[in-house]
């Protein structure tokens, strides 16, 4: 019997452990996307006021 993840984003089928391409090139297209000095900015406070609450 074959056991596989279906991706819940494309509905591709993964082995276990394996991340979709969609949801990885969705993450390489966000990070490496320029952004504004004042959006990097609210990016980092949003983090640092989540790591706080935790």
């Amino acid at each position: 019997m074959a056991y596989f993840n279906k991706c819940s984003n494309c509905g591709a089928n993964l082995d276990p452990g394996e991340t979709c391409d969609c949801i990885r090139d969705k993450r390489i297209k966000e990070y490496s996307t320029p952004i504004s000095l004042i959006d990097y900015e609210k990016r980092v406070m949003k983090n640092k006021l989540r790591l706080i609450k935790n």
